[in-house]
């Protein structure tokens, strides 16, 4: 299912980025089935902010994090509190999404896709009968025009 362009488009500047949601609460695991399904090597980092999580450098400078949903005492998804653990891809490519929301993968959703637009505009869609469908769209403040 291609649900349009992923990535980033040189012609209108959009960088998007995926966010999936894991029930499975192993994320060792969950870092061996998804580093097999992309064919990606994960390493283990630690943040004051996230904790321990995975993260896979691609190029083109996309990466993918497998982290924890519950970190430094909040939720980072809290409207998705059925997912211990998130996946999320920076500058994702159509290949990579395609696998991974056609996966077998059960504990595997899709939660949705955020495109920045030529760091002026940012939207939020989800997937809905193989449609994109806006959730939010914002101007992005610039810091220096207040």
């Amino acid at each position: 299912m291609c649900v349009g362009n992923t990535g980033t488009n040189n012609i209108s500047n959009i960088k998007t980025y995926e966010t999936f949601g894991v029930t499975n609460d192993h994320i060792d695991q969950v870092k061996i089935h998804i580093g097999q399904l992309l064919n990606v090597e994960f390493e283990l980092h630690e943040s004051d902010y996230l904790g321990m999580y995975y993260l896979a450098r691609l190029p083109d400078s996309m990466n993918i994090k497998i982290l924890q949903n519950f970190a430094d005492g909040d939720w980072q998804e809290e409207d998705h509190m059925d997912c211990p653990l998130l996946i999320e891809i920076n500058r994702s490519s159509s290949a990579i999404f395609e696998k991974l929301y056609s996966s077998s993968l059960p504990y595997l959703k899709h939660l949705y896709r955020t495109e920045i637009e030529s760091k002026q505009y940012a939207r939020k869609f989800k997937i809905q009968n193989g449609k994109l469908i806006l959730l939010s769209e914002h101007k992005i403040k610039n810091p220096y025009n207040s």
